[in-house]
């Protein structure tokens, strides 16, 4: 099965796939290696992820799952030092946005502490000899993966990727629609970034009907990172301060500002996920 305007070869997605893999590598190996390339580094791991998705039945299962795994753990030990900065970011986002039980001394001295909080992971991954080991697993991933023996032309099997992706993102964000607890809130979010990643992978550039999908993909997975970004912040703070009364103001206002993200985030993912899978997939070939 051939779709005009969209190119669905098996061999061009495991290309993406080694450039996502090879650029994560080329970030996480840079000598001076700050927030921004631990970000970097991650997102890149999580494109890779999802585009390892799409593949799964081109390479079968027990390809996918080995690969996956490795590629999750490879980013693991990057996930403490990445979510120190996250803290930071909301809490200066969160200041933006609200006024009320944002009292400066106290917000001063939470910076202070999640600074330093931040330096001394840092610290602790060099030390250690986690981002090496990681660049390894990477590496490793990357010359398996150039290997891989596949047919040039697997549209089918790439079409059952890409709905088996829009198929979880839904019943993802069914979930978080029926109980908004901060681990479905969470699966909702990463179900529609791999939504939204597997569409960029096949949007050339005559195909412009795909980006009206993908930003809303983004745009949803965008509101609920932030929120996701917030839930770090009440644990960081909880951790801080041990409950203290005096953060309740502040806790507070982070949970308005959670209300309105996620509001606004699963009213767009109703209207992202609104076709079944299969209606979907058939929007997408007869669009093209």
């Amino acid at each position: 099965m051939r779709i005009r305007h969209i190119q669905l070869s098996t061999v061009s997605v495991r290309n993406v796939l080694l450039r996502q893999i090879r650029g994560a590598s080329r970030t996480l190996k840079q000598r001076l290696l700050t927030d921004e390339g631990i970000h970097q580094t991650r997102k890149k791991l999580k494109r890779a992820r999802a585009t390892l998705r799409i593949l799964r039945d081109a390479v079968g299962q027990s390809v996918y799952a080995h690969e996956n795994t490795e590629l999750r753990n490879a980013a693991r030990p990057l996930g403490s030092v990445r979510d120190a900065r996250v803290a930071l970011d909301a809490l200066e986002n969160l200041c933006a946005h609200e006024k009320r039980g944002v009292q400066h001394a106290l917000v001063l001295k939470l910076r202070r502490a999640l600074e330093q909080s931040r330096r001394n992971l840092h610290r602790e991954l060099q030390r250690t000899g986690n981002r090496e080991a990681s660049a390894r697993s990477i590496d490793a991933a990357g010359r398996r993966i150039e290997k891989w023996h596949i047919p040039s032309d697997g549209s089918a099997a790439l079409l059952t990727g890409i709905a088996r992706v829009y198929r979880k993102g839904r019943k993802a964000l069914g979930r978080a629609q029926s109980d908004r607890s901060d681990q479905n809130l969470h699966e909702s979010r990463k179900q529609a970034k791999y939504t939204g990643q597997a569409l960029e992978i096949f949007k050339s550039r005559k195909t412009h009907y795909l980006a009206h999908w993908i930003k809303r993909a983004e745009s949803m997975a965008e509101k609920l990172g932030a929120d996701h970004d917030l839930v770090i912040l009440q644990s960081r703070i909880a951790e801080l301060s041990a409950g203290r009364a005096a953060y309740r103001g502040l806790l507070a206002a982070i949970e308005r500002r959670r209300k309105k993200l996620q509001r606004k985030a699963l009213k767009q993912g109703q209207h992202l996920y609104q076709s079944k899978a299969k209606d979907f997939i058939e929007r997408l070939k007869t669009s093209a």
